[in-house]
């Protein structure tokens, strides 16, 4: 027979016709487009329904709630050359294009502007913030709500951190230690990607080039090398969040970039960094 479909949710609704046989299973594509702006976010249902004529509908419809977040302007900060598949900001420019962005600016620290407009995020890796007005407006980009995600990936990002935010390096005694390759170790599940199954593949991860000294102090540990130390912090700054990874991700040091736990581990990241900072109370 002959079986009208209706799908609705997510755009206009699209109807489609299939002959199905008695017993046969049939499958239907239907593309849906979301709207990411902040009026077309939130939750969405999506159904579909059978038009087979009978009194009992319910039986002919099937229905998802699909929560639809709202554009994330990414800005990637890099002085590599994002072409280059032997560099981090290679892999890290490609992984930042699922996330649910108004599209990925890849610019240097010298361009970085402070003025923000509502939530962005600014991913710092292989990069060179060095001068004081550099650092200036990355933190005002932090006083404003921002996320900062940066990746402390040689001595001297190590340096740089320190200047930004001298409490995220261990009373200015972290290092960076090259050739004494360590393992990810699951400091607490704070992220939920961390959990179940994912932690042991996490926890096979190693970097042959890491920071040592990050600082607890004050911060959230969200991942820490099998020493002990530090590896993956974040904290809160104005009214922003910024969040620290304590190692080179270029292939030459890990195969972190390379594996299918890159995406949903830095979305994860992405995500942790831009949850809300409660002000400070009296």
């Amino acid at each position: 027979a002959d079986v009208a479909f209706t799908a609705t949710g997510g755009g206009p609704a699209v109807r489609d016709t299939r002959r199905i046989g008695a017993g046969e299973v049939v499958r239907v594509a239907v593309p849906v487009q979301f709207e990411t702006t902040e009026t077309g976010a939130g939750s969405v249902v999506l159904s579909v329904e059978a038009e087979t004529g009978d009194a009992l509908r319910l039986d002919d419809r099937v229905g998802i709630v699909a929560a639809v977040e709202p554009a994330l302007p990414v800005e990637l900060v890099t002085a590599a050359n994002t072409g280059d598949a032997a560099s981090a900001a290679f892999f890290m420019e490609r992984a930042l294009a699922p996330h649910p962005s108004a599209g990925v600016r890849v610019t240097v620290a010298s361009e970085v502007d402070a003025a923000v407009d509502g939530r962005s995020v600014t991913v710092l890796v292989e990069a060179e913030a060095r001068t004081d007005d550099e650092l200036r407006r990355l933190r005002e980009r932090l006083d404003a709500g921002a996320g900062v995600v940066w990746v402390c990936d040689s001595a001297e990002a190590v340096r740089a951190v320190g200047r930004f935010d001298a409490s995220a390096v261990a009373g200015g005694g972290s290092e960076w230690v090259e050739g004494e390759a360590q393992a990810w170790r699951v400091a607490e599940e704070r992220l939920p990607v961390l959990a179940g199954p994912t932690r042991a593949a996490v926890e096979r991860l190693t970097f042959a080039r890491r920071t040592r000294g990050l600082a607890a102090d004050g911060a959230e540990v969200l991942l820490r090398f099998a020493d002990g130390s530090p590896a993956v912090i974040s904290r809160a700054i104005g009214r922003g969040r910024l969040t620290v990874v304590g190692a080179d991700l270029s292939p030459a040091s890990s195969d972190f970039v390379k594996s299918p736990l890159f995406v949903p581990v830095l979305q994860e990241l992405l995500n942790h960094t831009l949850e809300p900072v409660s002000p400070p109370h009296n």
